[in-house]
């Protein structure tokens, strides 16, 4: 194979991607540069790699040279496509995490102070990631108006892809997460949530459910307000639309509660633990619709 001739582009990111690695504590002899090196060479530097169609960077992703990509969006080297982050698993988190580590252990302690969790403050931080790639800004530098334009870019990005719990969790995460950075010092103003009114288009997904059933599950999430917290109405009338939904197009013999059998939520268990944005609420969905199943009129 001929030797891919030296570039001082390409050098001076390796020597950039060598010195955040050796800052962080990583290895970063040989082993780790020359592949490096000879990637981005062979992909036209920085500048190609961004030329590359989505498909492309994707193919990219999945072998051995990941992590100098990962590196170069979150070191700020190139600015990908939303669609490129919302696309399975990314490791930009962990590696803006060390890219940024001064600021991620400020993130992760304001967190904690405000009660979240580690995980879930990973989690956003792991969001924050995504917004400040897609803004072109590390993540302390932040603002209201390009968290919102980017989070929005996300967004619609996961639409696009068909995951509507992918939406929704995602939202979730940057409500947090703007809470996190507002409290940090880094934006103005307290964090709103981005979900567009769906009030609309909840009604036309309830409609397209055989009548009985609908009317059943709807009466039940009624019924329920009378005794349960107000915010945690949201999450049941979801789990519950969200189960209506995937028997109307997966057990259509399905037209009333009482033709329900527990092999049909087996099914749906097994088919929500499938999908990539559906695990943060697939083990509290079995329980939820137990409790309709209890309570529902069946007539």
């Amino acid at each position: 194979m001929a030797r891919l001739a030296r570039d001082a582009e390409v050098e001076a990111l390796i020597d950039a991607y060598r010195a955040d690695l050796v800052a962080a504590g990583h290895f970063a002899e040989n082993e780790v540069t020359s592949p490096a090196r000879a990637f981005l060479l062979r992909v036209g530097g920085a500048a190609g790699w961004s030329r590359l169609s989505v498909e492309e960077q994707w193919q990219v992703s999945e072998a051995r040279e990941s992590a100098v990509v990962m590196w170069m969006i979150a070191a700020g080297h190139v600015r990908p496509r939303p669609e490129f982050l919302v696309r399975g698993y990314q490791p930009i988190g962990k590696v803006s995490a060390w890219v940024h580590r001064e600021f991620h252990e400020r993130f992760m302690e304001t967190a904690a102070g405000l009660g979240f969790s580690p995980k879930v403050a990973e989690l956003q931080w792991w969001a924050v990631a995504k917004v400040a790639a897609v803004a072109g800004v590390p993540p302390d530098q932040l603002t209201p108006a390009k968290f919102d334009v980017a989070s929005r870019e996300l967004i619609d990005a996961v639409q696009r892809c068909g995951a509507r719990s992918g939406r929704v969790t995602l939202s979730t995460r940057l409500y947090g997460a703007e809470a996190t950075l507002y409290h940090a010092g880094v934006i103005d103003g307290a964090p709103r949530k981005r979900a567009p009114n769906q009030a609309a288009s909840r009604q036309q997904e309830w409609a397209s459910v055989p009548a009985r059933l609908a009317v059943t599950l709807q009466g039940y999430v009624e019924q329920m307000r009378v005794t349960l917290r107000p915010n945690s109405m949201p999450h049941i009338g979801r789990v519950l639309r969200e189960f209506a939904l995937w028997l109307r197009d997966h057990a259509p013999e399905v037209t009333a509660v009482r033709d329900l059998r527990r092999v049909h939520v087996e099914r749906c268990k097994r088919h929500v633990a499938l999908e990539p944005e559906s695990a943060r609420w697939a083990a509290v969905q079995a329980h939820d619709r137990g409790r309709a199943f209890d309570a529902a009129d069946l007539s």
